[in-house]
């Protein structure tokens, strides 16, 4: 994380596993449990946002993340 926060100022981690599929939601829950274990210190400028691919893009052209990642970033 250090040597992230060296080259970078913030850093957003953006998961886009599923949460409903065995393997992918054990991913994620990982990954939540790295994250929630980082001091809070080092977590200055690290955000975490999770969406759910599958779900944002169902039945789509995928130009439905392009306005999920547009609205993360105004925030």
């Amino acid at each position: 994380m250090d040597y992230i926060k060296q080259k970078f100022s913030e850093v957003v981690f953006f998961n886009l596993l599923g949460i409903k599929r065995g393997e992918e939601h054990s991913l994620t829950t990982y990954l939540v449990k790295i994250m929630k274990s980082i001091e809070k210190d080092k977590m200055k400028g690290v955000f975490y946002e999770h969406a759910d691919f599958h779900a944002i893009v169902k039945e789509t052209d995928f130009s439905a993340i392009n306005r999920f990642i547009n609205v993360i970033l105004n925030e």
